[in-house]
């Protein structure tokens, strides 16, 4: 069993790629955009290629990071995350178009660029959020905030999510609930 086990690695190692033109060859190239679609192994539209880490080990890894690893020699840094900061093509692993970035400066970019603008499914999530937000009454505000559980308890007790208990607790959410105003009391002077 154990020289199956040997016999695997090796195989590994071999289909293994090493260098940024054999990670070429195996790519369609766009001459207008420059990026390299690759033709090999693929999981949820994603390429997922062998390449060789830092340990000596042999893994699949995602295109972007696998096209980082080969063009530089090593993975990226902890808390740094591959982004395809120029072209946002899932099927390219042109290393020019990949940057090793933390998870702030990829949302910030995403945000800049407005990759997601006017996508349906990010129009949805961002209206289901919003609605979880508007569903505090303001007697459960109240009771929040007049409550002396901790934020965890007090987030299970409700049902409100431990965030918006805490923005709730700061005073930076639901300001209205906290002066007893409603749109509903209001009187005309």
């Amino acid at each position: 069993m154990s020289k199956t086990r040997n016999s695997n690695k090796g195989m590994r190692l071999q289909r293994s790629i090493k260098t940024v033109d054999e990670l070429k060859a195996r790519c369609d190239v766009n001459e207008f955009t420059d990026c390299w679609n690759y033709r090999g192994s693929q999981f949820d539209g994603t390429p997922h290629i062998w390449v060789q880490l830092d340990n000596g080990k042999c893994s699949q890894v995602k295109g972007g990071r696998a096209a980082y690893i080969i063009a530089n020699g090593h993975e990226p840094a902890p808390g740094l995350q591959v982004y395809r900061y120029k072209c946002h093509n899932k099927m390219c692993v042109n290393p020019e178009h990949c940057k090793a970035m933390t998870k702030a400066q990829i949302g910030a970019l995403i945000a800049k660029e407005g990759v997601h603008k006017g996508s349906p499914k990010y129009l949805v999530s961002n209206r289901i959020k919003a609605l979880k937000r508007a569903l505090v009454a303001p007697d459960l505000v109240r009771d929040i905030r007049g409550s002396s559980d901790s934020v965890s308890e007090c987030s299970r007790r409700t049902g409100v999510a431990h965030q918006t208990v805490s923005a709730i607790r700061k005073g930076q959410t639901y300001l209205d609930a906290a002066l007893n105003s409603s749109v509903f009391n209001w009187r005309p002077a």
